[in-house]
């Protein structure tokens, strides 16, 4: 049986970045920096892509 991909999508402000990582860090995320990305965040089998645009 195939697993379904779920994307989402939504426009931040910088401050709403900076208030993401800080919760995701606070949750225990694994943070990373990544090409083209303010930051790239995983825990489980879940990510968090934070792209620059």
């Amino acid at each position: 049986m195939a697993t379904e991909t779920k994307n989402y999508v939504f426009t931040l402000t910088d401050n709403d970045f900076f208030t993401l990582k800080q919760l995701l860090s606070d949750a225990n995320w694994e943070l990373q920096d990544a090409p083209y990305m303010h930051y790239k965040a995983k825990k489980g089998k879940t990510s968090v892509c934070a792209y620059q645009s």
